[in-house]
């Protein structure tokens, strides 16, 4: 009896603690590879952004997290082929790259404003281009993050070819999921005041929601999985020492 409980301890804790080990390792790999995510893009009939969802890896960890919510925010109000309005302005380029060119005027080549990356790369700016004599390594909207980078009158002529942000007083709402130091949080007020002055708004005027949610540590998973390995295995052990021996 002892030896089967033991058994069956060990077939409950170790595909728990594996889970909790895989959900580390996999954690750490997203930190490496990107430091947010931004999703779930909905506009309006007239196909303005009205909400998307941004969630940020191991935020501790961040370098420069003002920098990656200025670049995260920009995604979420319309810099992302998922809307329409800016996927219009948006042609490949005949290059053989796969980089596509952002155009003021859809149908006029000459109108050029930026260069972006091939569509595995995401919606970013090719940072080995200049446009216009403007150098696109210094974007915020290139896809790496270089420490410092701040959303600038370069993104603003983009998203207002595409939105007319300019005029429409956007406002931008933040809904905070789960828990944030007040540091993570006046990160994300940063670029929510640097976006509406950028557009020159009053926060009067269309209504835009940003759910901003933080990924937990790789540890706190660990621990998570710890807990409920040990909560599970306790609840086996009661079982176990009720059944009738036979």
């Amino acid at each position: 009896m002892r030896r089967s409980m033991k058994r069956g301890l060990r077939s409950i804790l170790i595909p728990m603690l594996t889970v909790g080990l895989c959900s580390t390792l996999l954690l750490l790999a997203a930190a490496q590879d990107a430091t947010a995510e931004t999703r779930d893009f909905r506009a309006n009939r007239d196909g303005l952004p009205v909400s998307a969802t941004t969630e940020f890896f191991n935020m501790g960890s961040n370098p420069d997290l003002t920098n990656t919510a200025h670049h995260e925010l920009l995604h979420a109000i319309g810099f992302t082929v998922v809307y329409d309005r800016f996927r219009n302005h948006v042609r490949n380029r005949n290059d053989n790259t796969g980089r596509r060119n952002f155009l003021r005027d859809p149908g006029d080549p000459n109108t050029l404003l930026a260069i972006l990356t091939p569509p595995d790369r995401g919606t970013h700016v090719d940072p080995n281009e200049t446009v216009n004599n403007f150098n696109q390594a210094n974007s915020i909207m290139r896809p790496d993050q270089v420490v410092g980078q701040r959303m600038s009158n370069f993104e603003r002529d983009i998203l207002n070819a595409a939105f007319g942000w300019n005029g429409r007083n956007l406002r931008i709402n933040v809904e905070f999921r789960g828990t944030w130091t007040d540091n993570q949080r006046a990160a994300i007020d940063d670029a929510v005041r640097a976006a509406q002055r950028l557009f020159n708004s009053d926060g009067t005027g269309h209504k835009f929601t940003w759910t901003v949610i933080p990924e937990p540590s790789s540890m706190a998973v660990l621990a998570i999985g710890i807990a409920v390995s040990s909560c599970l295995a306790r609840r086996k052990h009661r079982k176990a020492s009720q059944t009738p021996s036979a």
